[in-house]
């Protein structure tokens, strides 16, 4: 769907600049901006790179445990099935669904989004593994969902990468509307999934 979205709007950009008259500068935009993208996107890829290998580094040395702990106030109310289940002396037992879901939220704390998205992955996959009813999605992978969209940074460095790279004199500048922007999307989501939840586990409850 998306391919044919963003084929559509190049379609009638080139069809309307034609018409305009504007082919020169149609093409000219064309290739500046192309060769403007490929420059971003090695800029970034060093500090996406150098994230990425901290957080594998960090799962592969027991970092999780660590962070586990500091998180563990937050994971056991969010989880609180998971947290029974997979917390071992208040930290996540290794290749457990919480340990992916730590270095997830740890992940997305930092701004590293790319970082984030295989966590997420493996937390799912292992939600849905150890799920007695494996098709369909359980209270605690919605939440998850939910924490994983919202997203709180409080260091968003892949945006502060691109804000650089696009000649932004001050990339973190940005830091107090990133906060509370998060924090009020993460209350909202929650809120509502927690709604959602009850109602939910009110209407099996009438079924039954």
């Amino acid at each position: 769907m998306l391919n044919r979205i963003f084929l559509g709007m190049l379609t009638v950009s080139l069809v309307a600049g034609l018409i305009l008259g504007r082919g020169e500068a149609l093409t000219e935009s064309l290739l500046e901006e192309s060769t403007g993208a490929v420059k971003l996107a090695i800029e970034m890829a060093g500090v996406l790179c150098l994230w990425g290998g901290l957080m594998k580094a960090a799962e592969k040395a027991g970092l999780a445990a660590v962070i586990g702990r500091f998180f563990s106030p937050l994971t056991k109310r969010l989880f609180p099935k998971l947290s029974k289940k997979e917390l071992k002396d208040g930290k996540p037992a290794e290749g457990s669904a919480l340990e992916a879901i730590t270095l997830n939220l740890s992940a997305n704390f930092l701004g590293l989004g790319n970082a984030a998205t295989p966590l997420g992955i493996t937390a799912m996959e292992r939600m849905a593994a150890s799920s007695p009813e494996s098709h369909c999605a359980t209270d605690e992978m919605v939440m998850f969902l939910v924490c994983n969209t919202a997203a709180v940074q409080l260091f968003p460095s892949t945006l502060a990468a691109v804000r650089q790279a696009a000649g932004a004199a001050h990339p973190l500048d940005v830091l107090p509307a990133v906060w509370a922007s998060s924090l009020m999307t993460l209350a909202a989501s929650l809120g509502t999934a927690y709604i959602m939840s009850r109602l939910h586990q009110r209407k099996g409850e009438k079924i039954k």
